[in-house]
């Protein structure tokens, strides 16, 4: 009787423990796998965030640097705003090398303090990020007539995939332009921002910029009621 209530009970100790073991490996597994992937999300999260930290308190240390210089009569008054996009396809990605590399074959001069050729001050990438072109102290090659007086802010994209005018913006670039120009407009109390577009002549005289009298249509939207009140 005895080696009988044995030999029933061993194998029932043997399932139940290898069923716990195997159990407690699984959750571990788990558990593992779960906490890396978040801390991967996590790190790469922080990554970005500082990136964009990085740009931007570069921004704000240059135009805080630009308005001191301006209080002391050092440098020009800005008064306008124009907004551009590099006339490129929906996705593409632009560099400032890209940009330096076109404004030198147009003719456009080196600039000696940023050692761009780029016409803009600032454009901004599809990610959001800021590029920085020519310092504000440079007069900028973006609008004629109006460049000793402007900031040029471009924004990668403007075309559609078959080269027609489009409102390519993402959503981080329309956030970066907001925030810029409004950084821009309270610094330096500008009114005045409108596309490129904005500038071209006024051929029948009623005092609007119609869209048959565009010259060309960078920046493929309305930046004068968007950019109104920010």
């Amino acid at each position: 009787m005895c080696e009988f209530l044995t030999n029933l009970l061993k194998p029932k100790e043997t399932a139940s423990t290898t069923t716990t073991n195997t159990s407690t490996t699984e959750v571990d597994v788990v558990d593992i796998v779960d906490t890396g992937s978040t801390e991967t999300a996590q790190t790469e999260s922080n990554e970005n965030t500082m990136e964009e930290k990085q740009d931007r308190t570069e921004f704000e240390k240059q135009i805080a640097d630009y308005a001191s210089e301006l209080e002391k009569g050092k440098v020009r008054k800005l008064v306008e705003i124009a907004v551009h996009c590099t006339a490129t396809k929906e996705g593409v990605e632009v560099t400032m090398e890209d940009i330096d590399k076109w404004h030198k074959a147009r003719g456009f001069n080196k600039q000696k303090l940023s050692g761009h050729y780029c016409g803009y001050h600032y454009v901004i990438a599809l990610d959001g990020t800021i590029m920085f072109g020519r310092y504000l102290s440079e007069t900028g090659a973006h609008v004629k007539d109006h460049n000793s007086k402007s900031i040029g802010v471009c924004y990668v994209g403007g075309l559609d995939e078959n080269g027609k005018a489009k409102d390519t913006r993402t959503d981080e670039q329309k956030d970066t332009l907001a925030w810029v120009i409004s950084k821009l407009k309270s610094t330096f109390k500008i009114d005045k921002v409108q596309g490129h577009r904005d500038y071209s002549p006024d051929t029948d005289g009623n005092g609007v910029v119609d869209s048959y009298e565009w010259i060309k249509e960078c920046p493929c939207f309305d930046a004068i009621p968007e950019y109104k009140n920010v």
